[in-house]
């Protein structure tokens, strides 16, 4: 189901529905929280509406969440 809300995301954050794509990118981290793609994106989004401080927040997590994969 993750992997379904952040292909859903992708469509609105594609479409400029930037509001839509941050919920969808929020519930595949709810549940997958170490889904670092998401985050990723979800900072992507938040950046389209210049919330910077989340953006750079999630940029952090994701890049926290591939480092544990490595």
């Amino acid at each position: 189901e993750d992997l379904q809300a952040v292909e859903q995301g992708i469509q609105y954050l594609e479409n400029d529905e930037n509001d839509r794509a941050i919920e969808c990118f929020t519930e595949a981290i709810r549940l997958n929280p170490e889904y670092a793609r998401a985050y990723r994106l979800r900072g992507q989004a938040y950046s389209k509406t210049g919330n910077w401080a989340k953006a750079e927040r999630d940029v952090a997590k994701a890049r926290r969440a591939e480092a544990k994969l490595m």
